[in-house]
């Protein structure tokens, strides 16, 4: 077993001499800083996996620099690869002193167990590429040295792109529970005096000209308002509230069903239309519109009293048809859509928009929960009789209708673009339009002020800007600094256990000079040039036909601390001349080699 001496006999007062990096205060300091970026990015790591996110980012700029706007994502993409860039260059630093360090290590041992030359003398890890400089180590024997040259390559390759893409800012939802409160209740009762024309308006604004609904409403349902009290806090809120909306039910009623039957009509086609039918066991009867040749078409409203107070279930839709001279009772293209419209209130979930103002936008409603409960109040037949009844002036003589059958009319001219209208737009139109206008009702007519006021409590979730942690990107840089920790720690522990030869800085080719003083090395490698007074290579020479490989070197303490020297023993041997390659490969395959006459 190699006996390896702990310390040189230095003179007294003296200590064996290291370079800064290799000194304990800053390896000590090195592996506390790596420790650090360790244990920063896992708890940055804890801290953006529960909060989702670990910063707020910044949107504002940073300035400029020479005319370039600077972003304020340089604080985590270009801040961070720069402090790692100076880790970088203090570890590289540290490796280089060491691997400096490891030929005068090698020389501190004695006769029997002694190190060749090419782990000594011959020894420079700065003239090796850093590409492969940690397998020369590793052939050396030297393996800290080559565990932390790996690394430093891995990192040269990697760090810096990790580093400049383990953070990333993304837009992140922060929930956090606010109150709300109601004012408004809906109030089945004020359909008797309700004004419906505000309804109707919103109706058309929407379906024929594509509008923006009220804040508390959507296309199929109405909401009641809700407030928060803390009018600062802006974003998405999420709470239970009531909606109210309608089921219109409406179908076509086939041609084969339809009785129509003329009134006071004339040769001429003036006069009016009667329409019966029944429709899912209920009567329709006696809808009667006039007609007229200067009308060309008709898109009327119609409602019909059935069932009885206990159960109502009246009837609403449209008669739309074309005048036509040569068809019988002069209409063609006739349609009849019946709609039973029921009408349902249920508390559910929904989404709006606050900000600092209050609310904004009624983003979306849940579906309502199977347990909703039916409105079947007698007040609705106040809506279902009335709606006919709101007239308005087209401006085109070639229409006759009302405001809702207008309303349905431009709809399904929007949902069937041909001359004629298709049966299923006008179906498709009147049940969108009613289900609009009970929302617009519930919304304008229906609400009155609710004493004391609802509470309520909801979840507010506000869209921000947040820096995490990619955690890819973290666990492949966590590995790789904890591969450089390990290096430091090992490097550490080396130094400590070893002791090399030097007791001053070798500066220069001096500070070299004055440790070949009295050694063997340079007799040698007189004797060796004086045979070879033509070389111009020696070193060259001397690698490549002097034994190198069983030669040993040593330092000599024996002599004194202040007089030792380096010994060298069997470099002077002169290998025989190396067969041409070409010859090494045919020993290889004809080991019985060439007889010779």
């Amino acid at each position: 077993m190699s006996r390896l001496r702990k310390k040189p006999r230095l003179p007294p007062g003296t200590t064996e001499w290291r370079p800064v990096p290799l000194r304990l205060p800053s390896l000590v300091a090195l592996l506390f800083v790596e420790l650090g970026l360790i244990a920063t990015i896992i708890a940055l790591l804890v801290v953006s996996s529960k909060n989702n996110g670990f910063a707020k980012a910044s949107e504002r700029s940073l300035g400029s620099f020479l005319t370039v706007p600077l972003d304020s994502s340089l604080l985590w993409t270009g801040l961070p690869p720069i402090l790692v860039a100076f880790f970088a260059m203090w570890y590289g630093e540290t490796l280089a002193a060491a691997a400096d360090r490891q030929p005068y290590v090698d020389l501190n041992h004695d006769c029997e167990s002694a190190r060749n030359v090419r782990r000594t003398i011959l020894l420079e890890y700065s003239g090796y590429q850093t590409l492969y400089n940690w397998f020369i180590a590793w052939r050396n024997k030297h393996y800290h040295l080559s565990m932390a040259m790996l690394a430093q390559l891995t990192a040269t390759l990697i760090l810096a792109p990790l580093m400049s893409n383990v953070f990333a800012a993304k837009i992140t939802q922060i929930s956090t529970d606010i109150h709300l409160f109601s004012p408004n209740r809906m109030d089945l009762s004020a359909l008797r005096s309700a004004n419906l024309q505000p309804a109707l308006d919103i109706t058309s604004a929407m379906l024929s000209h594509g509008a923006n609904p009220p804040i508390w409403m959507q296309n199929n349902a109405s909401v009641e308002p809700s407030y928060n009290q803390a009018t600062s806090q802006a974003g998405e809120v999420r709470f239970a509230a009531f909606v109210s909306a309608a089921e219109p039910g409406c179908q076509i009623i086939d041609s084969t069903a339809l009785q129509i039957e003329p009134a006071n009509s004339s040769a001429e086609g003036f006069g009016s239309v009667a329409i019966s039918f029944e429709d899912r066991k209920s009567s329709v009867n006696d809808l009667e519109w006039p007609i007229s040749e200067s009308r060309r078409m008709y898109s009327k409203t119609w409602s019909q009293t059935c069932g009885n107070d206990e159960d109502p279930q009246d009837r609403v839709g449209i008669f739309a048809a074309a005048y036509s001279r040569d068809s019988e009772n002069f209409l063609s293209n006739i349609t009849v859509i019946s709609c039973w419209p029921r009408y349902w209130n249920s508390s559910t979930n929904v989404t709006a928009v606050f900000d600092e103002t209050g609310p904004v936008e009624l983003k979306g409603i849940d579906n309502p929960p199977a347990n909703s409960s039916q409105i079947t109040s007698l007040y609705l037949r106040s809506l279902h009789t009335n709606l006919q009844h709101y007239t308005l002036t087209v401006l085109s003589n070639d229409l006759d209708t009302d405001t809702f059958g207008n309303v349905v009319h431009g709809y399904a001219q929007r949902l069937s673009p041909e001359t004629n209208i298709d049966p299923t737009a006008y179906l498709n139109a009147t049940s969108e339009a009613y289900s609009t206008l009970w929302a617009s009702v519930a919304s304008t007519q229906l609400l009155r002020p609710l004493v004391p006021l609802r509470q309520a409590n909801g979840t507010l979730t506000i869209a921000t800007n947040k820096v995490h942690v990619v955690v890819p990107i973290a666990g492949v840089l966590l590995a790789l600094l904890l591969w450089m920790t390990a290096s430091t720690a090992i490097l550490l522990l080396h130094i400590l256990r070893t002791c090399s030869i030097l007791f001053e800085d070798p500066q220069g080719i001096l500070g070299r000079a004055l440790i070949l003083l009295r050694g063997d090395v340079t007799p040698c490698v007189e004797s060796i040039k004086q045979g070879n007074p033509r070389t111009l290579k020696l070193l060259e020479y001397i690698k490549r036909n002097h034994n190198t490989k069983e030669s040993i070197c040593w330092y000599d303490w024996d002599s004194g601390a202040a007089s030792g020297r380096i010994r060298l023993y069997g470099l002077d041997e002169i290998l025989p001349p190396r067969p041409s390659w070409p010859r090494r490969m045919w020993a290889r395959i004809w080991p019985f080699g060439i007889s010779q006459k």
